[in-house]
Order: structure tokens, then C-alpha cells, then sequence
């Protein structure tokens, strides 16, 4: 990723220090800046997908995480009604790291909406203004 990243910048540079000595003209510089829009696009796009993954499993932690923390109260109700107070002890330590988690993941889900919610509107964004160059170099 590293090799990758430093690779596309050595490109960039290159690019823009032809850019410098040539001066292209206004419909090459458009299709330069909508290639550069639609890979920033694409990058956003992606990162939002993967947001978005990581939000439904998230989410569906909390859920599990809810019903497990459910379950072991009633567990240690019953345990220390049969008087089986290993069991209900043991029990108690699970709803103690069942919390734990519950309340770790409650606390990163608004990150990660408020995370998605950013990436929607760059989206959008960079959308609307690839459509704006596409319609100056094609239609204007």
C-alpha cells in the first residue's frame, strides 16, 4: 500500500510538472481534472462501501451483544435460584465482558454513522462536480 501510494505520487508530480511546461489547453486540462475527480470518486465510493460494512456488522454486534446480555441475567437468576452459585458467578463474569463490549461499540457507532454520513455527501459532491466538467468538455 505504502509502494502504491508513493508510486501515484511520483506519477502526480510528474504530471503536473509536464502540466507546467507544456500548458495544455482548457479541454485537456477538464479531462485531467475529471480523471482526477472520478479516481477521487472511486476512492470515496469505496471507503463508503466499506463504511457501510463495517456498520452493518456493527450494528449487528450491538444486537447480539444486547440479547447475550439479556440471556445471561436470566441465567444468573435461575443459577442463583437452584443455588448453583459457580454457575451464576461464571455466568456474571461473561455479562461483565458482554457489557463491556455492548458499551464499546455503542460508543464507535456514532463515529462510524457520522464517518458514513461524511463519505455520502463527498460522494455526492464530487458526483455532481464530475458531472459539471463532463457536461463543460462534452456539452458546452
Amino acid at each position: 500500500m505504502f509502494l502504491e501510494t508513493m508510486v501515484q505520487r511520483v506519477e502526480r508530480g510528474v504530471a503536473d510538472l509536464g502540466r507546467r511546461i507544456m500548458r495544455p489547453d482548457a479541454r485537456t486540462q477538464l479531462r485531467e481534472d475529471m480523471y482526477g475527480v472520478s479516481d477521487e470518486l472511486g476512492s470515496r465510493q469505496k471507503a463508503l462501501m466499506q463504511c457501510r460494512e463495517e456498520l452493518a456488522v456493527l450494528r449487528d454486534r450491538i444486537n447480539e451483544n444486547h440479547a447475550t446480555v439479556a440471556l445471561l441475567v436470566g441465567r444468573i437468576g435461575m443459577s442463583v435460584g437452584r443455588g448453583a452459585g459457580d454457575r451464576a458467578w461464571r455466568d456474571a463474569l461473561d455479562l461483565d465482558k458482554a457489557r463491556r463490549r455492548l458499551a464499546e461499540d455503542q460508543a464507535r457507532l456514532p463515529k462510524v454513522e457520522q464517518l458514513a454520513v461524511t463519505l455520502e455527501l463527498q460522494v455526492r459532491f464530487l458526483m455532481r462536480r464530475l458531472a459539471r466538467l463532463q457536461e463543460q468538455l462534452y456539452g458546452g
